[in-house]
């Protein structure tokens, strides 16, 4: 970097690409060594397998970190696309990311890491306790699919466009994902 707005420009690229990047890999990994679960398991099953794993907190805080990485890189893109055609719809895509960014802490970060492993000794039945848990992390999952990756995805893919920024491939991409999420966000909420 030596300085200049243009320096600074390359520089400011590159970090965003590193986040990005980074985001999306400790995404994918982190999805990767997450268990999956069949739609009919049992309630006790799933709070056995999160109170069983001893690497359940850290999947999720690695998931929660990527999340983390991803929003910090898209609000740069944002960033960089100010000043220009698209810069309102920057400014939304940004704020739509970090709101769902917010969510996500709440659900992924303490709910799916830190109280889901205890609800098999807070709520050894699976009552109240444990469905009001789960209500809320499907709610909040919703919320964040709806906000942060369908509409704040929609709007950074409609902002580069506007822009010409990026690959047309790209731009369609963020567009097409952006507005299919919005609508699982939604279906997530019924």
């Amino acid at each position: 970097m030596d300085g200049t707005t243009g320096g600074v420009a390359v520089a400011t690229d590159r970090m965003t690409a590193r986040l990005l990047l980074v985001g999306a890999g400790l995404g994918i990994l982190a999805n990767l060594l997450h268990p999956v679960f069949t739609p009919d398991t049992s309630m006790s099953d799933f709070l056995a397998t999160a109170a069983e794993r001893p690497d359940w907190f850290w999947l999720h805080e690695g998931l929660l970190i990527g999340l983390c990485a991803l929003a910090a890189g898209l609000v740069l893109v944002a960033r960089r696309l100010l000043g220009g055609p698209g810069a309102a719809w920057a400014v939304a895509a940004a704020v739509l990311t970090v709101v769902g960014l917010a969510l996500s802490a709440v659900q992924i970060g303490v709910l799916d890491a830190v109280v889901v492993p205890q609800l098999g000794e807070l709520d050894p039945g699976g009552g109240p306790t444990t469905e009001l848990v789960a209500l809320l992390d499907r709610a909040l999952l919703g919320m964040t699919t709806f906000l942060a990756w369908g509409l704040g995805g929609l709007a950074l893919g409609i902002a580069l466009l506007q822009a010409t920024w990026a690959q047309v491939w790209v731009r369609w991409t963020l567009v097409v994902s952006g507005a299919a999420g919005a609508v699982v966000g939604l279906i997530m909420l019924m």
